[in-house]
């Protein structure tokens, strides 16, 4: 099921977040300790990432996870990011 380590997690498992809500973490941890865990330090991070993902890491996934959690919780609005 999960052996194509080319998948992420939220395709695989598009109700993520409702496993996670109904405390339900098996199949996550069941695909993380087939496609993460399992290589311990055969891979530099980086290298690991573009296994699991096919991309090297990228700041902005977590610059949007971190803008959509915390604008909501502050209730703020998005400025136009400015060039200096």
């Amino acid at each position: 099921m999960l052996h194509n380590s080319s998948i992420k997690p939220k395709k695989v498992f598009p109700d993520l977040d409702i496993l996670i809500e109904q405390g339900n973490l098996k199949p996550l941890l069941d695909w993380l300790r087939e496609n993460i865990h399992q290589y311990g330090r055969q891979f530099t991070a980086e290298e690991l990432c573009i296994k699991v993902t096919g991309e090297k890491l990228n700041f902005q996934y977590f610059k949007d996870y971190a803008w959509n959690k915390f604008s909501f919780i502050y209730n703020i609005e998005k400025e136009i990011e400015r060039v200096s």
